[in-house]
């Protein structure tokens, strides 16, 4: 027993060191249950090499929302650096191999690195046979196929290869296909047994390879991995005869294990630019490609630099070589650049141009014809039908003014043939003038006198069965499709008027803007009285640049600008009005004119030229009246539209334009920019697009539809006019460039 003096000294004693006793403790099962939770795969630890279980991000610092460094692709291996906790979220530095960069990524986006069987021994002799046996006929579809790799049919490529079209080293290529590719044989060409239809199991394509660019697959059948059965004692067990004399020559069976060593360095790797020649594969025709982005050729794959080339340069290339997991592809050398090796990466395909003749039939056929076009006309030579005087009696006479269910059968009749865009306005048992304008529209398309009333012969034509529709559909007020007073600059008067020589328009516009309009434009299509042109250039090009502007003026919003009023500042001094001077020492009675461009709040506004709202100014003829094409854009559409361009300025072909210049209707080229999708197409300065796909295409808003429906890598025809003939060509929607790539 202790005394009670030695007693409470020791509880004293343990009072203070039993609390700080605990704390360690207590980190020390921490740390043992963090080390188990960050160690739970002992191949998850710091300093090992794993590789991520699929695509991800790099980024600077931990979190989700941090800086990308750079994108890694589906088993890209790592090495890990340390680990830290944010949150809930387990966030691992690493360095990336193949180029050091550092950065974190999410550990559940990792995974070990699967090690190989210990005994590997390869079949050296692979027995299925190289050449399936074709189809006769070809299945409709192979979209579906499966890539059992037991089955004879899934081979691989020996070398890159190209996936094309059709059959022939001059067809279209579909895709550039890497070594070691896995795909499927579907069929055989019955007349070039040289030539296989395939599928490639990565991307899903289906086109036609060369039999010579494929081998099977090296793959060991399942029953290789009953191997490492014989390593333990128990054989010698059941077998006590004299034939377990030959189990040690399984033990020598280990011999093949250093074999597959050596195999993946059969041969010194090539250090000389001549060595790497010796070793690529050589294409069997050059294929011309184009630089994605700025970047570096080399004398050889990751060796020194010999220049650099600017995105978009055009490169000749002839071979292929890989080094370090990576394709270098072999370039010659030109008067811009010396010969050398450029990663794969960095480079893209061009098409090769293919411009096919369509004949000027096909194309009306394909695209029907808003208004008029050199190649024929819409407008028969008298009616279409003719009809007795029994037939006509049946009907009375309809006119501007009249009201009751017989307008509303008549309105309703014009919407089935197409001559209403809606039917809003349709129940209206009013005979409007609006209604009138579509009747005329009606009687010029069926070849009878354009007059706006419905006589007994308008009505006949009308409710015939044999009446096609309509092939396009006039802009009319009761549409309310781009009325005038819902522009943003409404055109509230307009008149011709002869002053210091020229024929010339003023008009007055409200500036129904949100923002003071500091100037504008308007286009002018001057005419006679009979409908005879005025005042137009001698070429195509220079007159439909041709716009009549006027700057530094300031409208208020919902103010009005007015060429008709003058401002007298003294007894002989006038301020005269602004006047849109046109035709010099030609004068015209009449015109169209339409607002293309405005600045209002400090940005520019382009109207679309197919979209332009055309008002008739003096004394006319009908066929002046210019033609406008509904168009409605999905949401879709304009998505898809606004994130890539064609590569050209194009100017809608108006149909007077048509008849005066003979040009078909159709998107008039300006401008191709270079390296652009248009380029690559084919196109020149001075084609007319006429139709992309089944789209009719007139302007600027009809390629911007065209361009919404295309989706990155879509492919869509395209049909052109040049200097008399039609053709048809392929253009592409580029894919997205990476942009976190680098230079290699």
């Amino acid at each position: 027993m202790c005394p009670p003096a030695a007693a409470g000294c020791t509880s004293i004693i343990f009072m203070k060191l039993r609390l700080p006793s605990l704390l360690v403790l207590f980190l020390i099962l921490f740390c043992i249950a963090f080390g188990i939770a960050e160690s739970g795969n002992p191949e998850m630890v710091s300093g090992s090499i794993v590789r991520t279980a699929k695509n991800a991000n790099l980024r600077k610092d931990p979190g989700t929302n941090a800086p990308l460094v750079q994108r890694l692709n589906r088993h890209q291996e790592v090495q890990i650096l340390d680990t830290v906790i944010v949150g809930s979220e387990t966030w691992v530095r690493v360095s990336v191999r193949n180029n050091r960069r550092e950065g974190y990524i999410l550990m559940s986006l990792l995974e070990p690195i699967p090690t190989p069987s210990p005994t590997p021994t390869p079949t050296p002799v692979p027995t299925p046979s190289p050449v399936p046996t074709p189809s006769p006929t070809p299945t409709p579809d192979y979209s579906n196929v499966s890539f059992d790799e037991k089955d004879p049919a899934v081979m691989r490529t020996s070398v890159d290869a190209n996936l094309r079209k059709d059959v022939g080293k001059n067809s279209d290529i579909i895709q550039k296909v890497p070594r070691h590719s896995v795909l499927r044989i579907l069929r055989q060409d019955e007349q070039h047994s040289e030539w296989i239809y395939v599928k490639i199991q990565k991307s899903g394509k289906l086109g036609w390879m060369m039999s010579n660019l494929i081998e099977p697959i090296p793959t060991p059948s399942p029953t290789p991995t009953p191997t490492p059965t014989p390593t333990p004692t128990p054989t010698p067990t059941p077998v006590p005869t004299p034939t377990p004399v030959p189990t040690p020559t399984p033990v020598p069976t280990p011999t093949p294990v250093p074999t597959p060593t050596p195999t993946p360095s059969p041969t010194p790797v090539p250090k000389t630019a001549e060595e790497f020649k010796a070793a690529e594969y050589k294409f069997p025709e050059t294929q011309l490609m184009r630089t994605k982005v700025n970047t570096n050729i080399r004398k050889v794959p990751n060796g020194t630099r010999l220049g650099s080339l600017k995105t978009h340069t055009k490169v000749t290339v002839v071979g292929s070589v890989r080094f370090n997991d990576v394709i270098w592809l072999h370039v010659l050398g030109d008067k811009d650049h010396p010969e050398g090796y450029i990663s794969s990466e960095m480079l893209e395909q061009i098409r090769p141009v293919v411009l096919t003749e369509i004949t000027g039939q096909e194309i009306l056929t394909r695209f029907p014809l808003i208004s008029s076009d050199p190649l024929g006309s819409n407008d028969p030579e008298g009616p279409m039908f003719s009809y007795s005087q029994e037939e006509m009696s049946r009907y009375n006479t309809v006119r501007q003014g009249d009201r009751g269910t017989e307008v509303v059968r008549i309105k309703e009749r014009l919407y089935s043939l197409g001559y209403y865009r809606n039917s809003d306005n349709v129940g209206n048992p009013l005979y409007t003038s609006s209604t009138a304008d579509i009747v005329r529209s009606f009687q010029c398309n069926v070849g009878i006198e354009q007059t706006g009333i419905c006589d007994p012969l308008t009505l006949c034509l009308l409710f015939d069965d044999r009446i096609p529709s309509a092939k396009s559909v006039s802009e009319s007020d009761e549409d309310g499709y781009l009325a005038n007073n819902r522009q943003p600059l409404y055109i509230m008067r307009a008149e011709t008027s002869q002053y210091d020589f020229y024929g010339s328009i003023q008009l007055s516009v409200k500036n129904q803007t949100q923002s003071r309009v500091s100037s504008f434009a308007i286009k002018v299509i001057p005419s006679r009285s009979d409908g005879t042109p005025c005042g137009y250039a001698n070429d195509f090009k220079t007159e439909i640049l041709k716009e009549f502007d006027i700057k530094n003026i300031s409208i208020a919003p919902n103010y009005i600008y007015s060429d008709f009023e003058t401002n007298e500042t003294a007894d002989w001094e006038y301020t005269w009005p602004h006047h849109f001077c046109v035709a010099y020492k030609e004068y015209f009675s009449g015109a169209q004119i339409a607002v293309c461009w405005f600045r209002s709040g400090g940005r520019t506004y382009h109207i679309d030229d197919d979209q332009l709202v055309w008002v008739p100014v003096g004394s006319c003829s009908d066929e002046i009246l210019m033609h406008t094409l509904p168009l409605d854009l999905t949401l879709e559409e304009n998505n898809f539209a606004g994130g890539w361009d064609f590569g050209m300025t194009t100017h809608y072909v108006y149909p007077i334009y048509q008849r005066y210049y003979g040009l078909p209707q159709g998107a008039y080229i300006e401008e191709v920019t270079a390296n652009s999708p248009a380029e690559d197409a084919g196109l020149e300065p001075g084609d007319i697009v006429v139709g992309i796909n089944n789209l009719t295409i007139l302007g600027d808003a009809t390629l911007r539809k065209a361009r919404g429906r295309m989706q990155p890598g879509d492919i869509a025809e395209l049909y052109f006019w040049r200097n008399g003939t039609y053709f048809k060509t392929e253009i592409i929607r580029p894919e997205p460039l990476d942009t976190h790539q680098i230079e290699d």
